[in-house]
């Protein structure tokens, strides 16, 4: 009896905590406590109240999880800032020219003054073929023009023909003459400049420790001191008279004087590799210096001693030839004394034919020997050289390859659901896997490809970006990571992208909590969707509001 009023009257006080709606009297709390103390009293009764106690506990904990409590909401805040919308991609750095280069005709290679991992200038030859017959024939041409030109003046001179030809004839091409053959003394010592700086400082610097300071040190050891500090003074001496000569080929003076400084510095540099010769060529190969390198060092000495032999050479063959116009020159200004007839139209409209036939023939041999000549198209390295003096190549064979010098691109390929955010102009940033990535470069968007390109079965558009700033390290063939920036918004509203919602009408809104536990619904307008997961808003919304972005039930 006791245990059942006992057990009633729990299950009362928690029906009583859950509805509250039911009423319970104060005798009855005081009839059911009344009842549990006399149950207390007895051993037995102690057993049944441990009993009650738990069915307690147990109907007090269901009650407790399964309370009424009311919507709890994950809400996020509405901020200002700036948003921006990005495209990452993954990209590879290649030089920004790559050029295979071949001759145009075959032939026979007579020199070739460069090689791999050489810098060479935009329209600076790489290699040149035989052309000693097409030359002929380029001279012959023009002969021919200046001839054509001599008998044009002639014409139109008019008054006594016969006499006045002789002296225009011989006075234009005296003059033409002494032109070219100032111009060809100037080129020759321009030429042999090259020859000189490429003789000392290509051919002969890498058997030098410090070569172009004030204490060059011959590296190779030989056995004879004094040699061997004839050749440092050398160096160091020709280093000044390089750098001098150089400068000096800016400003023409006298030609006379220029050229026979010209010959005394040519004459420098050849003793200078006789001398060096002399001590390499008494090298023997050791553990530390072998045959092989040994060789090398005596292939550049050849070679720089040979080109100097041409230098030397052609600047004596343009000396002689420019004393031989001058004398020409004088003799045909001292003959000067008729007068011409006019000529008739038609005659100088023939003439004048001869003139144009003769110039085209003179460009197409200088075509021809264009030709003979492979030229970089582009300022950059050699990264491939696969020809040597006195081989015979064909027409259009690769014989090397030309990449430019710190200025990469970036290849990349941007999927078709990205590539509309994506226009030329667009800044972007990016990290190489070769570097940290706290190391961030800039670049921009300079060419996207009109047509698809299909990898693994997706449709994608190959994007260049050309660096902004170029880092020494920088290799082609490096991945790089890219964002590019295609939107940017400053100082807006912000929300989470999954707080916005749309009604059946297709107007945006969001929804915001209410004191008493219920939601508003606020219409904003969507704007731009950033990269961070939130959306530029406007509309019915105030900054710092609290958004909600779902319910947990």
């Amino acid at each position: 009896m006791y245990i059942r009023q006992s057990i009633i009257g729990v299950a009362r006080i928690i029906i009583m905590s859950k509805k509250p709606r039911i009423s319970v009297s104060p005798e009855s709390v005081k009839k059911t406590l009344q009842s549990v103390k006399k149950v207390s009293t007895t051993k037995k009764g102690k057993r049944i109240l441990v009993i009650v106690a738990l069915c307690i506990i147990a109907v007090g904990g269901w009650w407790y999880m399964n309370r009424d409590t009311g919507p709890i909401y994950e809400t996020d805040t509405v901020m200002r800032g700036d948003i921006r919308e990005e495209v990452d991609v993954t990209g590879t750095v290649a030089p920004a020219e790559d050029v295979l280069l071949s001759f145009e005709q075959g032939g026979k290679v007579s020199y070739v003054p460069v090689s791999v991992g050489t810098y060479v200038y935009a329209g600076q030859p790489i290699a040149y073929l035989s052309n000693d017959d097409m030359q002929a024939q380029l001279q012959g041409a023009e002969a021919r023009r200046d001839a054509a030109y001599a008998d044009l003046a002639k014409l139109k001179e008019g008054t006594r023909p016969e006499q006045l030809s002789v002296y225009d004839a011989q006075v234009i091409q005296a003059k033409r003459s002494v032109s070219e053959a100032e111009l060809s003394v100037y080129d020759t010592m321009q030429d042999a400049f090259t020859r000189a700086d490429s003789a000392v400082r290509g051919n002969t610097d890498q058997l030098f420790i410090n070569p172009r300071s004030a204490r060059p040190a011959f590296s190779v050891f030989i056995s004879d001191p004094a040699l061997k500090n004839d050749i440092e003074w050398r160096r160091f001496l020709l280093e000044e008279m390089l750098t001098t000569w150089e400068a000096s080929l800016s400003v023409k003076t006298d030609i006379t004087t220029d050229s026979n400084t010209a010959e005394k510095n040519l004459s420098d540099v050849q003793t200078f590799l006789q001398k060096v010769a002399l001590a390499v060529s008494g090298l023997e190969a050791t553990s530390s210096l072998t045959q092989s390198t040994i060789d090398g060092y005596k292939s550049a000495v050849a070679s720089g001693r040979s080109s100097i032999s041409i230098a030397i050479t052609g600047l004596s063959s343009a000396k002689t030839g420019l004393v031989s116009a001058e004398q020409a020159l004088r003799v045909s200004e001292s003959q000067y004394s008729l007068q011409a007839a006019p000529a008739t139209n038609a005659t100088i409209r023939a003439a004048e034919a001869q003139v144009a036939s003769a110039e085209a023939q003179v460009a197409q041999y200088r075509a021809l020997v264009a030709k003979t000549m492979l030229t970089a198209p582009v300022g950059g390295t050699i990264t491939s050289l696969d020809v040597k003096v006195g081989e015979t190549v064909m027409a259009g064979k690769e014989v090397a390859r030309l990449i430019s010098v710190g200025k990469y691109e970036i290849e990349t390929y941007v999927p078709e659901a990205d590539i509309t955010k994506v226009r030329a102009g667009d800044h972007a940033t990016f990290t190489l896997d070769a570097y940290d990535d706290n190391v961030i470069f800039d670049a921009t968007v300079v060419m996207i490809d009109p047509a698809e390109t299909v990898i693994e079965g997706v449709s994608t558009y190959k994007v260049t970006l050309r660096f902004i700033d170029t880092e020494d390290k920088v290799r082609s063939g490096m991945t790089a990571n890219v964002t590019i920036l295609t939107q940017e918004r400053n100082d807006v509203l912000t929300v989470p992208s999954r707080a916005i919602e749309e009604r059946e009408d297709g107007t945006s809104f969001i929804k915001v909590p209410q004191a008493d536990g219920s939601v508003s619904e606020h219409t904003v307008v969507p704007g731009l969707r950033g990269s961070d997961g939130r959306t530029e808003v406007s509309g019915d919304i105030v900054e710092g509001e609290e958004v909600v972005l779902f319910e947990k039930k």
